[in-house]
């Protein structure tokens, strides 16, 4: 449960930083990719001799990486349309 609150409230904090143009949306993606290839290169040399410590590790990996790319896709896809387009 800490986990997943954590994910959550940073989420929060990167949204509301790439709202307030703190954040460029494009360095966010940049970083889910990097976190998603971080966790497939440290899965390739899994073994069916795994324990549990290093798969959560490389899930974590790419949970963050799920975290920085959701939110700026999201908010480059709003931002995309014109003011007539919004609703």
């Amino acid at each position: 449960l800490a986990i997943m609150s954590f994910a959550g409230v940073l989420a929060y904090f990167i949204y509301h930083a790439v709202i307030t143009k703190k954040l460029n949306p494009y360095f966010l993606l940049i970083i889910s990719v990097l976190c998603f290839a971080g966790s497939c290169y440290y899965s390739t040399y899994f073994n069916t001799e795994i324990d549990f410590f290093h798969l959560a590790v490389a899930r974590l990996l790419a949970g963050i990486g799920l975290v920085f790319f959701f939110i700026p896709i999201a908010y480059l896809s709003n931002t995309s349309y014109g003011a007539d387009h919004s609703s």
